[in-house]
Order: structure tokens, then sequence, then C-alpha cells
């Protein structure tokens, strides 16, 4: 089903207190992968990829997969399986009541620059999802930027942006800061280090923050996971 531009809710998550006086119950995982680690950080430590998909920015390993994306190639979803622990000792076979413990919630939680989503088979966690709680687990963590990104002027996305794939619209950027569509939305934008972030009713997704990619061709991708699950979209400039 082709996609418009109208806005979609975002799931709002509970913050949960982490167990411990405040400890990263997340970091360090288990088998050392760090979340502010690029896509090309990532194969460099753990080899080429096992599970593989059309997509060249996702990929996974027994452990774990993830999604990468933007121009730094971020880690944007993770999914841990079966034997990768977080540092509070959760994971894959840890009971309802063991995560409870630790997140406040057995289901979903905030905690810090992570948001855990948890599944189940039967009591025992099957896997777990995280996600960046706000912007990118780079950001939240204070990780330096890529050398080869520089401060955004924002000169290089004014123009139109046309939907890519199933993505049906086009978002004008003026130079103004501003921008419209075809179908009457308008609002502001903001360059930022690795793309964009937009008010008005581009606001619905991922809170506006868009990412650039140049891995096939130059593109403004919004990627986030809401209570309708993974949601995409993504414009090309032509």
């Amino acid at each position: 089903m082709r996609r418009s531009l109208a806005p979609l809710a975002l799931l709002c998550l509970l913050a949960a207190p982490a167990a411990g006086g405040g400890k990263n119950p997340v970091e360090p995982l288990s088998n050392g992968l760090a979340l502010t680690m690029t896509g090309p950080e990532i194969k460099k430590k753990f080899g080429a990829p096992t599970e593989k998909t059309f997509d060249a920015r996702t990929f996974g390993y027994p452990g774990f997969s993830v999604n990468t994306g933007g121009r730094r190639q971020e880690i944007w979803h993770l999914t841990l399986k079966k034997g990768v622990k977080l540092s509070s000792g959760i994971g894959a076979g840890s009971s309802r009541s063991d995560v409870e413990k630790v997140f406040g919630s057995a289901d979903e939680a905030t905690a810090g620059p992570y948001k855990l989503t948890f599944t189940y088979a039967g009591d025992a966690v099957s896997k777990i999802k995280i996600d960046p709680a706000n912007g990118s687990f780079a950001e939240a963590q204070g990780a330096p930027p890529a050398a080869a990104a520089a401060p955004a002027s924002g000169d290089g996305l004014v123009g139109t942006w046309d939907g890519v794939g199933s993505t049906l619209g086009r978002i004008d950027l003026a130079a103004d800061g501003t921008y419209s569509s075809p179908n009457g939305g308008k609002g502001t934008w903001k360059a930022t280090r690795d793309g964009a972030v937009f008010t008005g009713p581009l606001a619905a997704w991922n809170g506006g923050r868009a990412r650039l990619s140049h891995l096939s061709r130059e593109t403004l991708e919004f990627q986030w996971t809401g209570k309708n699950g993974k949601q995409y979209f993504a414009f090309g400039k032509f």
C-alpha cells in the first residue's frame, strides 16, 4: 500500500526507573556490541553477516540483528536474540518478573537513551528490541561525529524531494527554512548534523527527525517504531 503524508500517531512509552541506583541496565552488552557503533564497525568486529536482507543496512548474526541508516549508518533498531544479555543480566530466557524488577514494566520501558520492547514465549523472554528513546544512540551518549560529517548548513537540502518506493508525496524545502507539500502541509525545517528536523505535519514522523542517507541515492529517511510497528518513509532528490 502506498503511503501518504498524513500524520501518524507515535507510541509513547512510560519511563521506568532502573534498578541499581541509576546504573546503566542496558550497556555494556555481553557480546561487546556498542549501540554507538556504525554498520561498518559492526561488520569489522563480528565479520560478514550471517543473516542478510535485500537492504544492505539491515543484517544480523546468531545473537542479534540490526537496522542501520543515516549518513553515519548508525544503529536505528537493534534486536537481541538468544545468547546476548543486557548489563543487568536480562536476556532471552529471563522471566517476566525478572524484567519487571529491573525496568518496572515487563513489556515496554524507557531507560535513559534506550527504548526497550520485550517479546515472550510463554513466561520467558525470546527477543529484546532496543530503539533510541530520542534522536540516536550516538547523540544521546555524546559520541563524536564521523570524520566525514561536517556541520550542516542546509544548502544542499533546499529543493524538491519526491517520495521513494512506497512513500507517496513530495516535500519542497525552501531556503528560508520553511517547507510545503502539494496536499497543503506546511511547516519549518532546520538542518542537523545528519539530516533535518521538521515542525508541522512532519513532526508526527519520528518527532520530525529525518536522516540523510547516501547509500544508493541522496534520501531523507524517517524511520521509527510506533504502535503500528515499524514505520518508514523516504524522499529522494532527483
